[in-house]
């Protein structure tokens, strides 16, 4: 399987699990506060419905794209230069050692390789991207579940958060829509 398939599996992988990770711990909550005001399944329902509105308007917000004038252009033109850098070793210092170029090249190159060079050095599975780790602990769970273990992702190509929020709100809203349905209420 191709690098950019397999990338775009694993991507879709991780949305689904994080969908419906999400939208079950959201239900259980909206179950246990529809319990205490009695409510039934009506009241899940309806805070379902009103959940998945909200978090899918949040989800717009934080796709759109940055604005022009907002764009850090420095941190862009700083990261193209250490590339070039990098890549051309003519141009590197011969001040550093070899280990420190090498673990320049390999940052560069590998994005898997561990601060000092070493690639999979530190891992002890295959989602155990080390200590530098994107994304907090539902990230991490996540991560771990099938169908998202199945095909592991570093943790800078997992989808954006609006993403994510997203396609949980769409998740919410249809298990909203299978309840009026199925159950009638």
């Amino acid at each position: 399987m191709s690098g950019k398939r397999r990338r775009w599996l694993g991507k879709t992988a991780y949305t689904v699990t994080y969908a419906v990770v999400a939208a079950l711990g959201v239900s259980l909550a909206l179950a246990a506060v529809s319990a205490l005001y009695d409510a039934g399944a009506s009241g899940v329902k309806f805070g379902q419905f009103v959940v998945g509105w909200l978090l899918l308007g949040y989800a717009a917000i934080k796709l759109r794209p940055t604005a022009a004038w907002k764009r850090d252009s420095e941190s862009d033109q700083a990261t193209s230069a250490r590339v070039e850098q990098t890549a051309d070793p003519a141009a590197e210092d011969d001040e550093r050692s070899d280990r420190e170029k090498a673990a320049a090249a390999a940052s560069v190159l590998n994005p898997f390789a561990s601060t000092d060079g070493r690639v999979g050095a530190d891992r002890s599975g295959p989602d155990d991207f080390g200590e530098a780790e994107r994304g907090g602990t539902v990230a991490r769970y996540v991560a771990r579940l099938p169908p998202a273990s199945l095909v592991p992702l570093h943790p800078d190509d997992r989808p954006r958060a609006g993403v994510t929020v997203g396609a949980t709100a769409l998740c919410l809203l249809a298990v909203s829509f299978l309840i009026e349905v199925a159950l009638g209420v």
